[in-house]
């Protein structure tokens, strides 16, 4: 499956060139994210097992899907929430390191950063993004690409927590599975 991951660095670094091309802080975010996910897909350490097959396509679709919501206006809230999102999931995407995959497997488990508070914190930046847009255009369209992907975001999740050595005693001490004290 490495071909995926050299497909996937590629299409990060054509979407880190085509934001920065765009600008503003929400572009600069976004190609920061693409740019550090290009790099660490090509850096990442070979899984000691991974998802079966279906499930990682899976999450190689839903990595994708996010590019398909339409923010026909931005308040100041909606880009202060993306902005937050994108941070949260840069910062968890940097504490992976080498064990970040855009596919659930093990490539080891991962305590430091955001990761002390929260299991999944890159997948709760990711959803106060996708929450921000369909918050400010609330249409149809982009209410159908939340639910998509907030399922294949818990099919993600299950498989991650199975796959991961460790992870019971990590859950034991990490309760939080998106955000401290709530879920």
């Amino acid at each position: 499956m490495r071909t995926l991951d050299y497909l996937g660095a590629l299409f990060a670094a054509i979407l880190t060139a085509v934001e920065v091309q765009s600008g503003g802080v929400l572009g600069m975010l976004v190609a920061a994210q693409a740019f550090l996910a290009s790099v660490l897909i090509l850096v990442h350490r070979k899984p000691r097992s991974e998802a079966p097959l279906g499930v990682r396509l899976l999450a190689w679709g839903a990595a994708l899907l996010p590019l398909a919501l339409q923010a026909d206006r931005r308040p100041w809230w909606a880009v202060g929430m993306s902005a937050a999102g994108l941070l949260l999931a840069i910062w968890a995407m940097a504490s992976l390191g080498a064990a970040f995959g855009v596919a659930p497997a093990d490539r080891g488990l991962v305590v430091r950063g955001p990761y002390r508070w929260v299991r999944h914190p890159m997948y709760t930046g990711e959803m106060l993004t996708w929450l921000a847009v369909v918050g400010a255009s609330p249409t149809v369209h982009n209410l159908a690409i939340a639910v998509a992907l907030a399922v294949v975001l818990g099919v993600r999740t299950r498989w991650e927590e199975r796959l991961v050595a460790g992870y019971d005693r990590y859950r034991q001490s990490t309760p939080a599975r998106f955000l401290p004290g709530v879920f």
